[in-house]
């Protein structure tokens, strides 16, 4: 996949400084990457997160072993459909600080860790509402938070306590989650929104003014994927040699969710690819 992008990105590159004869028309690759990866990704992150806050919901109304694994499977679930959709970082999901909402990460100070444990020791009731929770900082409102609440020390009160502090900030996380897929979703199918801007540039476009800006967006997810991937996700905590790997800076470790997370991303940029047709300009 790597050789057909780079190979793909001389095309574009070429077609964007006139050098071939006929430039074909980025109205049709835009709309397949719309209709065949980008609407399906995010139906898919918005429902994933509809099912997690029944999950959450139901495990604190009745806490037992098996709600608590249920809430945890639909956690992971959500992480997946989000490693998926997270690879297109434009459009609704940059709006309002949603990418950073949802997942705050590096967190090479720990910054995150350390409120989500703060709230949890003094008990805030205001990270316990989603509408107040929505207003404080992005480390305490997305996966992060509620991977520690759900996977963290201490979690496993939560098959226990009916009513918890600790399960009603997770319900409230679970809640903000969910605002944010359907509002991303949405921004999305708006008939005037991003996907009309961006599969019809023009000269009277606000975003993208010619082919060459639209084409240059879609390979930037790929460029911009493949960097995410090897620069953070997986340089982040493995060393040159075994014994200076930092397994505990790895996305998701609590969850075991860092190779399957990682692999999600690498399968939707192919995804991507074989819905775009990017092959075909070639």
């Amino acid at each position: 996949m790597l050789r057909a992008i780079v190979a793909s990105a001389l095309v574009m590159l070429s077609l964007a400084s006139g050098g071939a004869a006929a430039t074909p028309s980025a109205k049709p690759l835009l709309e397949r990457s719309i209709a065949g990866f980008i609407l399906p990704a995010y139906a898919r992150f918005h429902a994933s997160t509809a099912r997690l806050g029944d999950a959450v919901d139901d495990l604190c109304a009745g806490p037992s072993a098996d709600a608590l694994d249920a809430a945890r499977n639909a956690f992971r679930d959500t992480v997946q459909a989000w490693s998926t959709a997270e690879i297109i970082r434009f459009g609704p999901v940059t709006e309002a600080n949603r990418l950073e909402r949802i997942l705050f990460w590096p967190d090479r100070k720990g910054t995150g860790l350390k409120q989500v444990q703060a709230a949890l020791a003094q008990g805030d009731a205001t990270a316990t509402d989603a509408d107040t929770l929505a207003g404080k900082s992005v480390a305490m409102q997305g996966l992060g938070a509620l991977e520690f609440i759900l996977h963290g020390t201490g979690a496993d009160e939560l098959a226990t306590a009916p009513r918890s502090y600790r399960c009603a900030y997770g319900a409230a996380v679970a809640e903000n989650l969910d605002r944010m897929a359907g509002e991303i979703e949405q921004g999305w199918q708006a008939p005037d929104g991003i996907a009309a801007a961006w599969a019809n540039p023009g000269p009277d476009n606000a975003l993208y003014r010619d082919d060459a800006e639209a084409l240059g967006e879609l390979l930037d997810v790929f460029v911009n994927g493949l960097e995410l991937v090897r620069d953070v996700r997986l340089n982040g905590f493995l060393g040159q040699q075994a014994a200076s790997d930092k397994p505990r800076q790895a996305l998701f470790w609590r969850s075991a969710q860092t190779v399957p997370a990682i692999g999600a991303n690498i399968a939707a940029m192919r995804s991507l690819f074989d819905a775009s047709g990017l092959e075909h300009v070639l």
